[in-house]
């Protein structure tokens, strides 16, 4: 019945849902004045239109003047749009040294890859062009394996801090409660976007990272 009902007022249920997001949001925000000094904060910019690249450089260098630990960037630039505009994104992420982009894979498979690597599924061009040389204890066999990435332009990943994939994988009835940290690709391991900006803000190099599948 209450499926039904969702179905038949889907719109006025939508309307209440952002009306109660929103009353949420202006809680939080009399909340956040007791809160102790000096905690965290996350800034997120969603950019709910198209920005040029000389726009995502300006927030870029914005964001690094606020001394952000960390600045992931879950845009997709694979290719060069405007050489000049291009370049200020290049400089403001090179200047900033703190930014991860995101890489996708075409897909994430929990069995191993048995066709050979053809020419066109290279490792991403990156700081950490090989992967992640994390500690691997145990059988490779079940692991996610990521295939054809699509990834940053080699210069502004050379620019960057590092890559994290942006792959997520939904349950069966089609919610998503869980992410996949670390997947493989030629040969080397990958982070999400997400992990490895948790590791990055932590201080935790790939070497301090231990994997043994199915257990932790």
């Amino acid at each position: 019945m209450a499926y039904g009902s969702y179905g038949l007022y889907f719109e006025k249920f939508n309307s209440l849902e952002s009306r109660i997001v929103d009353r949420l949001f202006l809680w939080r925000t009399r909340l956040d004045a007791t809160l102790p000094a000096g905690l965290d904060r996350v800034v997120h910019v969603d950019a709910n239109r198209y920005f040029s690249r000389s726009q995502h450089a300006r927030v870029i260098d914005n964001l690094a003047r606020m001394n952000v630990s960390v600045l992931l960037v879950d845009f997709l630039f694979a290719d060069i749009i405007n050489r000049d505009e291009d370049q200020q994104l290049i400089d403001a992420s090179r200047k900033s040294g703190n930014v991860i982009y995101g890489l996708r894979f075409d897909s994430l498979i929990d069995q191993p890859v048995a066709r050979p690597l053809s020419s066109d599924m290279k490792p991403a061009v990156a700081p950490d062009a090989n992967g992640w040389p994390l500690v691997f204890e145990g059988d490779h066999s079940s692991f996610y394996n990521g295939t054809s990435p699509l990834t940053p332009y080699s210069e502004l990943a050379a620019a960057a801090r590092g890559v994290g994939f942006l792959n997520i994988i939904a349950d069966p009835d089609g919610i998503v409660r869980s992410l996949p940290l670390l997947a493989m690709y030629g040969g080397a391991y990958y982070p999400s976007l997400a992990f490895r900006a948790a590791c990055d803000y932590l201080n935790v190099s790939a070497q301090n990272v231990i994997v043994e599948p199915g257990i932790s």
